[in-house]
């Protein structure tokens, strides 16, 4: 693996630190925290960051120059960053219903909604729940629409062709699974994301940069840590079967905006495979038979493309975001 810094990283570096976090409070008694990079942009994209980040993760974004006149509204979801956890997340839809009153509060009628992993989850079901409250539905890296599955391990800990399917077993991995990931120790965490999340570009345990992803995880509540992790795997909003909870889903009938997914070919943490699947079926047989047909743009990156492949996925959101703002 290399260990390098963002091409940009003093910028990004001087971008978020000049940019001032404001806060919001939500009906239900959460405070959220938000950024807002290039203020004066003539289009505005809300973005949500995924798991163990915050809203200082869209800065490559707003540095490039596709984005120099489009407003990013950068949040902080409920338990991350500075933002609150009052109240558990029990699903990807308590996210959903945050993001909803939160735009209301900033009086952004009718948003462009992108979700990177996690918030993917949230940014779909986001669609589902409020069929007419988005004008469109980005989903970067997402997880999949019918959850996110993990694969069970056999006794020497090599994969096996079984799913995880109950809670128990799912339970005693996460906490396995947390106990490195959001390692106290920065060497211990940074091996953890160097081998799982980052295709290339990870930035040297030592750097600055580095420093801010660790802090990003460290203020993540404890208790959101595993409520996001099994809310991942417990989530559905197809007719598929989510091999945890068993179930199906009809939720996805009831969207009716454009969904664009945007997603990496050498993702570690949310397989391509089983996204291109998923959109080839939603559109064969019509799962959301009042919405246009979901648009799949694969990318040269892994999880993070903000790092591994800014050129590509900026140009790509953008002509998706000038195409459903048209």
């Amino acid at each position: 693996i290399s260990f390098q810094m963002s091409k940009n990283w003093e910028s990004q570096k001087e971008l978020i630190e000049k940019t001032k976090v404001e806060k919001v409070s939500l009906p239900n008694g959460e405070e959220y925290a938000y950024r807002v990079f290039n203020a004066n942009g003539e289009k505005t994209l809300v973005c949500l960051h995924g798991n163990m980040f915050d809203s200082r993760s869209f800065a490559p974004l707003a540095l490039h120059e596709k984005f120099a006149n489009v407003k990013i509204v950068s949040v902080d979801l409920r338990g991350y960053g500075d933002s609150t956890y009052k109240n558990r997340c029990t699903s990807h839809s308590d996210w959903a219903n945050d993001v909803v009153e939160f735009c209301k509060a900033l009086s952004i009628e009718k948003p462009v909604v992108m979700g990177w992993s996690t918030a993917g989850g949230v940014v779909a079901q986001l669609a589902c729940d409020h069929p007419d409250f988005l004008k469109s539905a980005f989903l970067m890296d997402s997880i999949n629409f019918s959850g996110y599955h993990v694969t069970r391990m056999d006794a020497n800990g090599k994969p096996t062709r079984y799913y995880i399917d109950n809670n128990e077993e799912m339970e005693a991995m996460f906490k396995n699974f947390l106990g490195m990931l959001y390692n106290p120790d920065k060497a211990g965490a940074h091996a953890v994301m160097a081998t799982m999340v980052m295709k290339e570009g990870m930035p040297a345990v030592d750097s600055d940069e580095y420093a801010m992803w660790h802090d990003a995880a460290s203020k993540q509540h404890e208790l959101c840590r595993t409520d996001a992790l099994m809310n991942n795997v417990r989530f559905n909003i197809t007719p598929a079967l989510n091999p945890l909870t068993q179930q199906t889903s009809k939720d996805m009938r009831k969207v009716t905006v454009p969904i664009h997914v945007f997603h990496g070919a050498h993702d570690n943490v949310c397989a391509v495979a089983r996204t291109r699947a998923l959109v080839a079926l939603a559109n064969a047989e019509n799962w959301a038979p009042l919405a246009p047909p979901i648009e799949l743009h694969e990318h040269d990156g892994g999880h993070f493309p903000l790092t591994e492949a800014l050129d590509q996925f900026a140009a790509q959101v953008h002509d998706a975001l000038v195409k459903v703002t048209a």
